[in-house]
């Protein structure tokens, strides 16, 4: 099927928000391993698309795992088309490495952020002090 994202719901190829399974909405992501003095996130699923974005703002120093929980929708087991999308800004945030990005894990609804080690390969922890911010998007699939 072919056509525009239109909430018009006229049958001359113009398909509606609902043909495609359009939504929108709010999430909130989590990690018992941070505390968090602001938290929020956005997502928009158009078929089996999903984009979200979300802000974190950390009130405590910490250190360990980035696996984080509570995306709107699980991603599918497809490892060769699914998890690896997305970009994430880290400010003033230890990470070991100079670029991070976002994984989603195939069949759940968590995912790390990476970032490529300055020694080579990648690491999946960072270090963050009162006040250091993380902004993100990612995009994955669902079924």
């Amino acid at each position: 099927m072919s056509g525009k994202i239109n909430s018009a719901g006229s049958r001359s190829g113009i398909i509606s928000r609902n043909e495609l399974d359009y939504q929108e909405g709010l999430w909130t992501p989590t990690n018992s391993n941070y505390t968090m003095s602001a938290v929020s996130g956005r997502y928009v699923k158009t078929g089996t698309l999903v984009i979200v974005w979300g802000k974190m703002v950390f009130s405590a120093t910490t250190s360990g795992s980035t696996m984080w929980s509570g995306l709107p929708f699980t991603c599918n087991a497809d490892a060769q088309t699914t998890g690896w999308g997305g970009t994430s800004s880290m400010h003033n945030i230890d990470f070991g490495g100079t670029q991070s990005f976002p994984r989603v894990a195939e069949n759940s609804q968590t995912w790390n952020f990476y970032g490529f080690s300055d020694g080579g390969g990648f690491d999946d922890s960072f270090n963050v002090t009162s006040g250091d911010q993380c902004s993100f998007v990612i995009f994955y699939k669902t079924d």
